[in-house]
C-alpha cells in the first residue's frame, strides 16, 4: 500500500468505528482472563500507540 493511500486512509472521515482500537482491545479481551482493563482505560492506553502509528505512516 502506498504512503498516500495510506494517508487518506487515515484522514478520510469514517463511519464513527474506531477499528484500531476495538481490534486491540478486541484481543486484549480474548487472551486476559482476569484483571480486564475497562474500555476507557484501554483507549487511555492506546492513545500514544495510536499517535506514533500515525506518525509512521507519514514517513
Amino acid at each position: 500500500m502506498s504512503r498516500l493511500t495510506r494517508l487518506v486512509q487515515i484522514l478520510a472521515p469514517r463511519s464513527g468505528r474506531d477499528e484500531g482500537f476495538e481490534s486491540y482491545y478486541g484481543s486484549i479481551l480474548l487472551t486476559r482472563q482476569d484483571g480486564t482493563p475497562s474500555a476507557e482505560e484501554a483507549r487511555r492506553d492506546f492513545e500514544p500507540v495510536r499517535r506514533i502509528m500515525d506518525r509512521a505512516v507519514i514517513f
